[in-house]
């Protein structure tokens, strides 16, 4: 490369421009247009009534309004629909909910107290977990042992073994 002398500061407005020089060109003079993007003045005009008013651009202009359909309603089993018609409130319901012949009340109580004493076992071993030894539960008895203590309880003092162990889990 070859050594240059350093040059005096020149402002740039004394600077001599070569940007290259573009040519205008003439604007293209074709649009294009979607007809189906901008709806016809004549799709939307309403024609003139019997009384011979006469219509607005507004009305003429106007999307065509149309009345809403009318959608019945399916109700799932065990639910209700409830509405309000003409000032009154409707209900409709779902067909009733049947049970299979298994599921019998005791059979609903038993998952529903396993599922409660799944449910504070796991409150109980939260609070073992972060206060270790200063919790009220460190050192006790899970409330499944003790849930079977007390089984085991009821069922020796009980004459009659009408349930077995199975019917309990």
């Amino acid at each position: 490369m070859p050594v240059t002398k350093p040059t005096t500061y020149v402002p740039p407005v004394f600077r001599p421009t070569s940007l290259p020089s573009t040519k205008k060109k003439e604007l293209k003079k074709e649009f294009a247009i979607d007809q189906t993007a901008f709806p016809s003045l004549a799709a939307t005009i309403k024609r003139p009534t019997t009384s011979g008013t006469p219509i607005s651009f507004s009305s003429a202009a106007a999307k065509k309004v149309e009345p809403p359909k009318v959608v019945k309603i399916d109700i799932l089993p065990g639910w209700v629909h409830i509405r309000r018609n003409k000032g009154i409130i409707q209900y409709k319901y779902g067909k009733e909910v049947t049970r299979p012949a298994d599921e019998s009340d005791e059979v609903i109580s038993r998952i529903i107290l396993k599922n409660r004493i799944a449910r504070e076992q796991y409150d109980r071993d939260r609070d073992i977990d972060r206060l270790g030894d200063l919790s009220e539960f460190y050192g006790q008895l899970t409330l499944d042992e003790i849930y079977e203590k007390d089984l085991e309880i009821v069922l020796d003092d009980s004459e009659s073994s009408d349930y077995s162990e199975s019917d309990l889990e």
